[in-house]
């Protein structure tokens, strides 16, 4: 039994980055001694193990055959005369396929480490094209390395969106490689190889407002002036089509739909100096009044979006009012809640207090 650390730990140790995980292959072993020697298998039909101790991946050599048109559907051949070169060749990209054993000696069949060097993502085989959700890994891998995708790996990555292979990778896989790009620091890249590739409407039908070359290169741009993941999704709240569907596009977590739903209704709903009664309805309309922080990161993420826009100035003046009246409006004075006061008096009260607040914030501000 020969033990390797494989995959992203070797990838990202070579380029002098911290690795997130670490994970090994084992080969010419079997589920009988992994289980024999205190390794704990995860799932039944899967030869993955966690160490008794450190707790992580140990998986054994592999060989996949293609069952189905899902990016999981593999018959799964663990023999133990499985080769490391055998299991490193059914890995997506050259990048990936480099191991390394005990005494730090790399093994590298399939030139990866050249690849690293020139800053190339290149796919191994032509079995490539049997995971659908390697497409949306490619994008993800220039998103956060900034490397620039083969030639040929360019060819196969077409060849899959003529055949709508994405459209078997699921929703949650879309979201989370769609996440881990918003992280990295060349996001831009992300959207425009699935642009380049003919894969962007696969994945995201419809999903920019202007659905042209010009509205992609302006979600590039802001994506590439963009410093934080927050203002990233700002800039795809903005540019992206207002449906909710479209939002669910790129996000399920709740918190982030209405983040990019309430950054959506503002920008789209900012007018030159609007009465007390619209702002304060606005205010309401995005939850404003209730979570205070939430508010404060959306405006302050709209401002950067339409100072980098180089847009009309009373628009990010908007805002200030806008997030002034936010925070005088957060505590209602205790005197408009009295007890005594009849229900109807106190919300005329506490409305009435709104307006005037509201104003002199105007004031003060303009």
């Amino acid at each position: 039994m020969k033990i390797y650390r494989v995959g992203g730990y070797v990838r990202d140790t070579l380029l002098g980055l911290t690795p997130t995980d670490c994970d090994h292959v084992v080969v010419g072993s079997t589920p009988e001694e992994m289980l024999l020697q205190g390794y704990v298998q995860v799932g039944k039909s899967f030869p993955v193990f966690l160490h008794p101790k450190t707790h992580e991946e140990y998986a054994l050599a592999r060989s996949e055959i293609k069952i189905g048109n899902k990016h999981q559907d593999f018959a799964i051949n663990a023999h133990p005369k499985i080769t490391l070169e055998e299991d490193l060749s059914r890995r997506d990209l050259t990048i990936n396929a480099i191991a390394e054993d005990s005494a730090g000696n790399l093994i590298d069949p399939y030139n990866g480490i050249k690849d690293l060097r020139e800053g190339i993502l290149r796919h191994i085989s032509p079995a490539f094209k049997d995971d659908p959700l390697r497409i949306l890994r490619v994008a993800r891998f220039s998103a956060t390395l900034g490397f620039y995708v083969a030639p040929e790996t360019m060819l196969l990555l077409k060849e899959m969106a003529n055949q709508k292979a994405g459209l078997h990778v699921s929703r949650e896989r879309i979201v989370r490689e769609l996440e881990l790009a918003c992280a990295g620091k060349f996001s831009n890249n992300f959207f425009s190889i699935l642009s380049e590739s003919g894969n962007l409407e696969v994945f995201f039908p419809n999903l920019l407002l202007i659905p042209t070359s010009f509205g992609l290169d302006k979600l590039t741009y802001f994506l590439h002036k963009a410093t934080t993941t927050l203002q990233k999704y700002t800039s795809l709240a903005i540019l992206c089509a207002r449906a909710h569907e479209k939002i669910r596009l790129m996000t399920l977590n709740k918190s982030q739909i209405n983040y990019i739903h309430y950054t959506q209704y503002i920008y789209d709903n900012l007018t030159i100096n609007p009465d007390c009664h619209k702002i304060l309805e606005l205010l309401k309309r995005v939850r404003a009044l209730r979570n205070l922080e939430e508010f404060r990161k959306i405006v302050n993420n709209l401002e950067w979006y339409l100072s980098t826009d180089h847009t009309e100035e009373w628009k990010i003046l908007e805002l200030k009012i806008l997030l002034a009246s936010a925070k005088e409006l957060s505590h209602i004075p205790k005197q408009l809640t009295n007890s005594k006061i009849a229900n109807h008096d106190i919300i005329e009260r506490i409305y009435k207090w709104q307006l005037e607040t509201i104003n002199n914030v105007k004031a003060s501000i303009c």
